[in-house]
C-alpha cells in the first residue's frame, strides 16, 4: 500500500500537467482563430474599396430621394460594422464621416437640430481618426497654431476627403450647437489653417467644394472674427467655375449663406430660381444632389419674406 500511493500521486500529477497543457493549446487554438478571424475581416474589409466606391457612385446617380433617405440609416449602421473590422482605414473612415455627415445635412438637421448635432460630432470624429493616422497631426492637434500649421504641410493631396469631412462637420456642429460657445470661437485659426491647406492641395475636390466651405465660412461669421463678405462671394465663383455651374447645391449654399447674409434679396431669388428651372438630367452623375437642391431651393423661395427686411 505504501508504495503504491506514490505511484498514484505521480499518475494524478502526470495527468494534471497533460491536463493543462490540453487547456493552454485549446486556449492558444482559439486565441489564434480569433485573431485570424479579426485579420480575415480586416483584410475583406480593406478589399472592399472598389465595391465602396461604385456604391457611392450609384447612390449619387439616384434621382430618388426617398429611396436614398430610407436607406442611409441601415448603410450607416453597416458603416460603423466596416469600421469595427478595419479601425484604422483611413479611406472608411472618410467615407464615414462623408454619409454621417450628408445624412445629417439633408435629413436629420431641418426636423430634429438635437441629433443632427450628434450626427455631425460622429462624423467629425471618424474624419479625425483618419488624420489622425498621421502622427505629425496626432501630436499638433491640441498644440499651438504654429505647429498645427506645420503639421499640416505633412497632409498630401489623398488626405483633402478626411480634411474637408473634418471642417465640414466641426463647422456644422459649431452652427447647430448650444454648446459650442467661445471653446469653438478660438479654434477658428485651426479650422482657417486646414482650409487655406485644402485650397493648396487640392481646390477642384468634389466639383470645388473647398471654395464653398471658405465662402460659407467667411461670410458667415462676425468681422471682428474675421468675416469677409468680398472674399466670399469669389470663392462661391471659383466653384460656379470648377463645376460648370452644374452642380446645384453651391447656387442653394450661394443663396442661404451669401445673398442672405448681404440681405441681397434679388440675388437670393435669382440663385433659387436658377436652381429651380435647371433641367432634371442636367448633371446625371450627381442626380441625388441636385434633385436635393431643387427641393431646398423650393422650399427657401416659399420663406424669402421671412428672411429679408423689405
Amino acid at each position: 500500500m505504501s508504495s503504491a500511493h506514490p505511484e498514484r500521486k505521480m499518475m494524478r500529477h502526470k495527468i494534471h500537467r497533460f491536463q493543462l497543457a490540453w487547456a493552454l493549446l485549446l486556449i492558444a487554438f482559439c486565441l489564434s482563430c480569433g485573431c485570424t478571424a479579426g485579420a480575415r475581416s480586416k483584410m475583406m474589409v480593406n478589399s472592399m474599396k472598389p465595391l465602396l466606391e461604385h456604391m457611392n457612385t450609384a447612390a449619387r446617380k439616384n434621382n430618388d430621394i426617398k429611396l436614398v433617405r430610407d436607406a442611409m440609416p441601415a448603410a450607416l449602421v453597416q458603416m460603423d460594422g466596416l469600421v469595427e473590422a478595419s479601425p484604422d482605414n483611413k479611406y472608411l473612415l472618410a467615407t464615414a464621416a462623408e454619409n454621417y455627415y450628408a445624412y445629417s445635412f439633408f435629413f436629420v438637421e431641418p426636423t430634429d437640430k438635437k441629433a443632427a448635432e450628434n450626427l455631425y460630432l460622429k462624423a467629425r470624429n471618424y474624419a479625425f481618426r483618419a488624420l489622425n493616422q498621421n502622427k505629425a497631426f496626432k501630436e499638433a492637434a491640441s498644440g499651438s497654431l504654429d505647429d498645427f500649421s506645420n503639421a499640416l504641410q505633412t497632409f498630401e493631396k489623398e488626405d483633402v476627403p478626411a480634411m474637408y469631412w473634418a471642417v465640414s462637420s466641426w463647422l456644422a456642429w459649431m452652427r447647430i450647437s448650444h454648446s459650442s460657445g467661445f471653446d469653438s470661437v478660438i479654434d477658428f485659426p485651426k479650422i482657417e489653417a486646414m482650409m487655406d491647406r485644402m485650397l493648396v492641395l487640392d481646390e477642384t475636390f468634389n466639383y470645388g467644394a473647398v471654395h464653398i466651405l471658405i465662402g460659407a465660412y467667411y461670410v458667415s461669421i462676425p468681422d471682428t472674427y474675421g468675416g469677409i463678405a468680398e472674399g466670399a462671394d469669389y470663392h462661391f465663383e471659383q466653384a460656379f467655375d470648377i463645376s460648370d455651374s452644374k452642380y446645384l447645391l453651391w447656387h442653394v449654399f450661394y443663396a442661404q449663406f451669401y445673398a442672405f447674409q448681404v440681405q441681397d434679396k434679388q440675388l437670393y431669388l435669382d440663385s433659387l430660381e436658377t436652381v429651380i428651372s435647371a433641367p432634371d438630367d442636367l448633371f446625371p452623375k450627381e442626380a441625388f444632389s441636385n434633385q436635393m437642391a431643387k427641393k431646398m431651393a423650393t422650399q427657401m423661395r416659399e420663406e424669402t419674406d421671412l428672411l429679408f427686411l423689405d
